[in-house]
């Protein structure tokens, strides 16, 4: 993870990366955190790999254990439940990851002026949390023209941005003969 700087309380942090590198992106981050000491996971958009995080974890300690128990996970699984959760979350002053945050937004069963007042609501309480402890927000690129708008929310509200892209392939020069 020699992508990403370490953490710093005080900043709202945002990572967009894509599909491809989301899973060891979060993983990496997760371990890294787990390590140090206690950290809350809120999983947004219902992926969360604990075997990957325990496997790297084996890779660095023999106390795997006592490192999966310092990772406090909740889930929500729509957008009214992450500003339910966010709203209760105590300030336990532990660093948080938010994964993928904007992909129960883009819900479009609930209207787009119910889903920017949720968001803008959530982004509140993410960087209240800010200010006492670590806060990483992950999404992914917005897929559709209709999401573009609640990207840039997400984006204007973060202190610190951080975009990982995949690299492009490189073409071989295909020979003659």
């Amino acid at each position: 993870m020699n992508t990403l700087p370490e953490l710093v309380k005080g900043h709202l942090y945002v990572l967009v990366l894509p599909r491809s590198l989301r899973r060891p992106t979060l993983n990496e981050l997760t371990a890294r955190l787990a390590l140090r000491g206690e950290v809350q996971v809120l999983v947004a958009g219902n992926r969360f790999d604990a075997h990957g995080i325990a496997r790297l974890l084996r890779r660095q300690t023999t106390a795997v254990l006592p490192a999966l128990q310092r990772i406090h996970l909740a889930r929500a699984f729509t957008c009214y439940q992450v500003a339910s959760l966010l709203s209760e979350v105590a300030v336990a002053q532990l660093p948080t990851l938010v994964t993928d945050l904007l992909e129960t937004f883009y819900d479009e069963n609930v209207s787009l002026p119910e889903r920017r007042t949720l968001l803008t609501q959530c982004l509140q309480e993410l960087q209240r949390l800010s200010r006492q402890a670590e806060v990483l927000i992950s999404t992914l690129p917005p897929g559709a023209a209709s999401q573009l708008d609640l990207f840039e929310l997400l984006l204007a509200a973060a202190d610190i941005r951080w975009t990982i892209e995949v690299p492009a392939p490189q073409s071989a020069q295909l020979n003659l003969f």
